[in-house]
């Protein structure tokens, strides 16, 4: 073997064995240092969930509950946010001077509050109409954002010398924001289910009925939808499922609403009647304010 050969293959054989150093220093630490992930969610709830000034109503309170285990800052504002056909919700960036001047119909106060654990917060609202005000119904978001605690890190890792774990803190920040609801003149709501097809979810074996509701009237829907079976030659009519809480708010006039199908057999429901019926969740004692059968 030539003197380049031998030079060779000592250079391969000692980096072989600073290889297996490695290896050995990283299979240590794995078998020695635990790593510790700690997640803490600031979250915020509001009650009542919404807010409707109509008649001679001027001013309502929220309460804003602290329901971390440690003293947390809150930041209050009002936002504009539209909705899709599907329900979805959008926080506008730049409103439209409309949007803003719905936002300048309410003055509320505090704008920020530090509450302590499992204590509150009252936030009062008080709407100020223009007298060339038209009828109908006008929205606007409150917003309450949860603020970090600027004493403890967010997204970092620190390292305790004492026990030689290595810990990352994680924060999660939950923000909440209620419909604010302006009603000027008299008005209604009226609800026509147009459609119903029943669907299979891509994610799993569920079934759920595709439905689409038209909202008409001057005021916004919030109320409960409901479906119902009637099998092929009649028979006991049966419950098969059901939303409670939707809202259709102005100026939306449609939604495309999952119904979850919570029958054992869904297939069944080719055959036969299928009745989707709407109530309104504002006033109990109104009957069904609509109703299709498909």
């Amino acid at each position: 073997m030539t003197t380049v050969e031998n030079r060779y293959y000592a250079g391969a054989k000692t980096f072989c064995f600073k290889i297996l150093i490695l290896s050995l220093i990283l299979l240590w630490c794995i078998l020695f240092i635990t790593i510790s992930v700690s997640a803490s969610t600031k979250g915020v709830m509001l009650t009542p969930t919404r807010v409707v000034f109509e008649g001679r109503t001027r001013a309502e309170v929220v309460r804003l509950i602290n329901t971390n285990e440690t003293s947390c800052s809150y930041r209050i504002s009002l936002v504009t946010i539209r909705m899709d056909d599907f329900g979805n919700k959008t926080e506008v960036e730049s409103p439209t001077p409309e949007e803003l001047a719905v936002q300048n119909m309410i003055r509320f106060s505090p704008r920020s509050a530090t509450i302590a654990p499992s204590q509150w917060q009252t936030i009062r609202l008080m709407v100020r109409k223009p007298s060339d005000l038209a009828p109908g119904e006008y929205r606007v978001q409150l917003k309450v954002v949860p603020l970090p605690d600027p004493a403890s890190p967010s997204d970092s890792s620190s390292k305790n010398k004492d026990n030689g774990k290595i810990g990352i803190q994680i924060n999660y920040i939950v923000a909440m924001s209620i419909p604010i609801i302006i009603r000027h003149g008299k008005g209604d709501v009226k609800v026509i289910p147009e459609s119903t097809v029943l669907q299979k979810s891509e994610s799993n074996n569920d079934y759920f009925l595709e439905t689409g509701v038209i909202r008409d009237g001057l005021f916004s829907l919030y109320g409960d939808i409901t479906a119902f079976h009637t099998p092929l030659g009649g028979g006991e009519r049966i419950k098969i499922g059901e939303i409670k809480g939707i809202s259709i708010y102005t100026p939306n006039t449609k939604q495309i609403l999952k119904i979850p199908v919570s029958i054992q057999n869904p297939l069944s429901l080719y055959q036969g009647k299928i009745d989707i019926e709407v109530t309104n969740s504002e006033d109990k004692s109104l009957p069904v304010i609509g109703s299709g059968q498909f």
